[in-house]
């Protein structure tokens, strides 16, 4: 990316204008002093950390720049880029004029990327969908269409467009309606296998269902989850942090009615009058190694969030991914109602 490609913005620049610039250009933002001297990049992955960080919009780019950057002098030979690459586990690296001005956005090449990519998915489908009858005594809610198209006929295009080449559906309720529409998956530019569970074995049981998982990450989601989570940058964010389980999660606000008091013993150190507090809400999307699915024991109800704390427990590395995308969990009429409006047109997306 040559220097009049390049985003640049000033150190007093908000992080709602750096988002803005980075989401309409689907690339990073360089950051530059008076004067043009450069000082470090932005990209998804710092505005991941700024959400989970509970920076606000005004915060200055300043507080959340990256400037461990590899950094070259203009006239690098491209051998010398690769070397830095491959010595180096940057996904980016900014070559500088002498007055160390940006001229060139170098993006890590796709070679030397891990080869360990999350290629094969698990889709939970298997729920009863109670909350959303009557549309679902006849159709299981996985089927039920959104914006023209079934809710996980959405769910696998978007795992095609981010390089899945297997699906494995868990199925319970009204399986064969599910096994009939989507066969073995060819239509829709993937494999597609199926496993059913003749009684409950929760969110996570059924993974132990699954044969033929590999070495790669595997991809573990709710069927009635409709995102346009990046997956490729949550992959790289599970495999370049060594993760055991990656959880997406996303901010959940509410406002305390009351004032709160802040206690040490039985004094008062201090008092907040009706605070805004963020949960982190579990968003039903998970990439998990291939050692942690031999700890799910077999044909036994085992719900992820047991499966995560016994991971924690053993001391192996789970970690948050903010969704900072458009999610809905279609779980509720509202939901169903809200999502089919956003599909046609009639919602703008959050």
């Amino acid at each position: 990316m040559d220097a009049q490609d390049l985003s640049i913005i000033g150190t007093q620049t908000t992080l709602s204008d750096a988002t803005r610039l980075i989401d309409e250009g689907a690339r990073p933002v360089l950051v530059v002093e008076d004067g043009g001297r450069f000082v470090g990049l932005i990209d998804d992955e710092q505005l991941r950390q700024a959400m989970l960080r509970g920076l606000s919009s005004t915060t200055p780019v300043t507080e959340l720049v990256d400037r461990d950057l590899p950094l070259v002098q203009v006239g690098v030979a491209a051998e010398r880029v690769l070397e830095l690459f491959r010595d180096h586990e940057a996904r980016y690296l900014v070559e500088l004029d002498e007055q160390m001005r940006p001229l060139r956005l170098h993006r890590r090449p796709d070679d030397l990327k891990p080869d360990r990519r999350p290629r094969h998915a698990v889709l939970m489908v298997g729920g009863e969908g109670t909350r959303l009858r009557p549309l679902t005594e006849t159709t299981p809610k996985p089927l039920l269409p959104v914006g023209g198209r079934p809710i996980l006929e959405h769910i696998v295009a978007h795992l095609v467009v981010h390089g899945f080449e297997r699906v494995s559906m868990a199925l319970g309720y009204r399986a064969r309606q599910i096994e009939e529409y989507f066969g073995d998956g060819s239509r829709h530019g993937l494999a597609i296998d199926y496993v059913r569970e003749e009684k409950a074995l929760g969110t996570a049981g059924a993974i132990g269902l699954v044969s033929g998982i590999g070495v790669d990450p595997l991809l573990v989601m709710n069927g009635d989850v409709l995102t346009d989570l990046d997956l490729g940058a949550m992959a790289d964010f599970h495999l370049r942090e060594q993760a055991a389980i990656t959880v997406a999660v996303r901010p959940y606000q509410h406002r305390v009615p009351y004032g709160v008091t802040k206690l040490m013993g039985r004094r008062v150190i201090a008092l907040q009058e009706k605070p805004l507090q963020t949960s982190w809400t579990n968003a039903g999307i998970y990439l998990i190694e291939p050692e942690v699915r031999s700890a799910i024991p077999p044909s036994r109800y085992y719900d992820m969030t047991l499966l995560i704390e016994e991971r924690i427990d053993v001391g192996d590395p789970v970690l948050a991914f903010p969704v900072r995308e458009y999610w809905c969990d279609i779980g509720q009429p509202e939901d169903y109602q809200r999502a089919n409006n956003l599909f046609t047109g009639r919602e703008p997306r959050d």
